[in-house]
């Protein structure tokens, strides 16, 4: 169809011996997309998928989460670290420079705050 973009496509398979329908979207970006926006509806409110910011930069698999997480969290964010990783290090540091709404940063480590 000229004129469209699908973002989510579905495809059925065999599994088991039976038809299973699977839905999943084209692109991991718009997931991640999503998934912030999920955490943002229910943050503070019900029980979001991860509670602290601090708690989503210690794993990586939240990193592509935490960049969009930075653009629509609303402040003011206090940061309290008792290090940072290298492996962490990038996301941290996309984070509070996307981020607005950070107001304090504290690390134990790097003697910071």
């Amino acid at each position: 169809r000229g004129g469209h973009f699908s973002l989510i496509t579905f495809s059925r398979e065999g599994e088991r011996g039976r038809v299973v329908n699977k839905y999943s979207f084209t692109h991991k970006l718009i997931q991640h997309y999503m998934a912030s926006c999920h955490i943002i509806a229910s943050w503070g409110h019900a029980e979001p998928p991860i509670k602290e910011v601090e708690e989503a930069l210690m794993y990586s698999k939240w990193h592509p989460i935490v960049l969009f997480l930075a653009e629509q969290l609303r402040g003011p964010i206090s940061l309290r670290l008792k290090t940072v990783p290298a492996s962490m290090a990038p996301a941290f540091a996309t984070f509070v420079a996307r981020s607005a709404a950070v107001t304090s940063i504290s690390c134990a480590a790097a003697g910071i705050g």
